[in-house]
């Protein structure tokens, strides 16, 4: 997910997209041509993306399939340090994600997302939220 994040903050659309399924499809029933417009439409609504994934949760696994649930803060805008001064975190979401392994390589087949409140995140994630951004609650 890491590599997926740094991915989203330099903006790179088609190596982003490389990451999804050729029958991926999201929570809305976006397929992979609407979700690169989703995420153009996003990139030039919000300069300066940064992500920071706060936890993975393991629901599923075996050699072929898995499901997780991820929980990021995302932000844009301003510098990271402004943001830990002024107790900025930005939105923080959390996405189930169904991977699928072909050719050796894990791809996105279905995602779904939620924002989720600081109160909401799991603990292990708010956690790592309170190392980011000491002075939050």
């Amino acid at each position: 997910m890491e590599n997926v994040a740094k991915l989203a903050e330099k903006r790179k659309i088609d190596n982003l997209m490389s990451n999804l399924a050729d029958d991926y499809f999201d929570f809305e029933g976006r397929d992979k041509d609407k979700t690169r417009d989703l995420l153009i439409q996003y990139f030039e609504q919000h300069k300066g993306i940064v992500i920071h994934i706060l936890s993975t949760r393991f629901d599923e696994w075996d050699s072929l399939r898995a499901k997780i649930q991820t929980e990021m803060a995302i932000s844009s805008g301003g510098a990271e340090v402004l943001r830990k001064l002024i107790k900025f975190t930005g939105e923080t979401y959390r996405f189930k994600i169904h991977l699928l392994k072909t050719n050796r390589q894990w791809q996105v087949q279905f995602a779904e997302w939620k924002d989720v409140g600081v109160e909401e995140l799991y603990p292990e994630s708010f956690s790592s939220l309170k190392k980011i951004f000491p002075k939050i609650l």
